[in-house]
């Protein structure tokens, strides 16, 4: 994952002996591959948002011509069951998305920093921004674990040929 592989790069420019230029050189790299894929991610989730939005919405009005009562309660029981799944996705993509902003600033920052100070003095100086960002890192990673619990629980209750849950 590439968030790991972020701090594990960040977290090498405090090993004692590593060779800075080379650590901050990793480092950089990753934080700006990490910003590309939150991006796209950052895109992708946009576009998700519209198309279940849509989705919503043509389900409702598709079901508003049912006429037989049997159908549409079990209609609108479907609806009811798998809305608490959509919602959790959307829920944890969120937090996901909040966590991730000042955590990847920090990363920025970080960058910035070391570029101006890239030595044992300036990574020590450092030390508490590079904690709280492994703190932080940790939130976003699971954030993005529900999300991704989130999203296959949903995929498993529309999949055709899965019988319905118990109840």
């Amino acid at each position: 994952m590439l968030i790991e592989s972020t701090l594990t790069a960040m977290n090498a420019l405090t090993q004692p002996g590593a060779n800075l230029v080379d650590a901050y050189k990793n480092f950089t790299k990753q934080v700006d591959a990490l910003g590309k894929v939150a991006d796209k991610a950052k895109a992708n989730s946009q576009k998700a948002t519209a198309q279940r939005e849509q989705y919503l919405k043509q389900w409702q009005e598709s079901q508003a011509g049912i006429q037989n009562a049997q159908l549409k309660a079990a209609s609108e029981a479907r609806r009811a069951e798998l809305m608490p799944k959509i919602e959790a996705i959307k829920a944890s993509l969120t937090s996901a998305a909040t966590t991730f902003k000042p955590f990847h600033q920090d990363l920025k920052d970080l960058t910035v920093f070391l570029a101006n100070a890239l030595n044992p003095a300036g990574v020590a100086s450092a030390n508490e921004l590079m904690t709280k960002c492994n703190t932080d890192g940790t939130s976003v990673k699971a954030d993005l674990a529900k999300a991704s619990a989130a999203v296959k629980d949903l995929a498993a209750s529309i999949q055709p040929g899965n019988p319905a849950p118990a109840k």
